[in-house]
């Protein structure tokens, strides 16, 4: 019976993620057809299902926008910004500096693999 029962628990947690990252109502229209056939919108969704999944404190993101449309950014962004209010840390690896500007409390520049700036949000001065 325990068994069922973490079985269960584990479905309903898997449905909530996919109903949080906006995908269950594609999954359930998609369901037989490979991940391999998802746009990419809809893969990067599914990445971030997975990233959540077993609810890490830190979330480490490669362009988490690549790909995605309009809505796609805007509900990702929302995404991003419900798991921060929640306590997460997330780190974003971006290009994109309208993503940056409104994700990021700590920013963090890089060139050519070297750290060449360190800034934070609401503060007059570099650290």
């Amino acid at each position: 019976m325990r068994k069922i029962v973490i079985i269960l628990v584990n479905v309903i947690i898997i449905a909530a993620i996919l109903i949080f990252v906006a995908l269950y109502s594609r999954f359930e229209s998609k369901k037989h057809v490979g991940v391999g056939k998802y746009s990419l919108g809809m893969r990067q969704r599914l990445g971030l299902a997975q990233a959540i999944m077993e609810d890490p404190d830190i979330l480490i993101l490669d362009e988490p926008m690549n790909g995605l449309d309009n809505d796609g950014v805007s509900e990702m962004r929302d995404y991003l910004l419900a798991l921060k209010a929640s306590g997460k840390t997330i780190i974003i690896a971006s290009n994109s500096a309208e993503d940056i500007a409104v994700l990021c409390d700590t920013v963090h520049e890089m060139n050519k693999g070297v750290l060449t700036t360190r800034h934070r949000k609401n503060c007059s001065n570099d650290l």
